[in-house]
């Protein structure tokens, strides 16, 4: 993550979560709602930031049902030759309410 967004998050007072491997990013009524982590925590938030390419992000850490289905397809025709072994899945977590406490 560049600085600058990193300094803009803190100073809005939003915490930033590096290396926490994710499991999904939940979504309420067409809105984010946080994210389970690896372990199960979860981290509610009202925005999520995703440094993983976009294949996983949308087509493994969110539910399908959450996206445009013409959006999905063209996603998965984009990134159909990146082989999901070589893929990381690590999110970085940004709540610029600052009521997430880091785990």
């Amino acid at each position: 993550v560049p600085d600058a967004l990193s300094e803009i998050i803190r100073e809005y007072g939003g915490d930033l979560y590096f290396s926490s491997q994710v499991k999904k990013i939940q979504i309420r009524d067409n809105r984010v709602t946080g994210v389970v982590l690896a372990q199960g925590d979860f981290l509610p938030s009202k925005y999520v930031v995703s440094n993983c390419d976009a294949r996983r992000t949308f087509l493994e850490l969110l539910a399908e049902a959450a996206i445009d289905k013409d959006f999905l397809e063209d996603i998965e025709k984009e990134t159909g030759k990146i082989k999901k072994e070589m893929e990381t899945a690590i999110v970085n977590v940004y709540d610029v309410r600052g009521s997430v406490k880091k785990p």
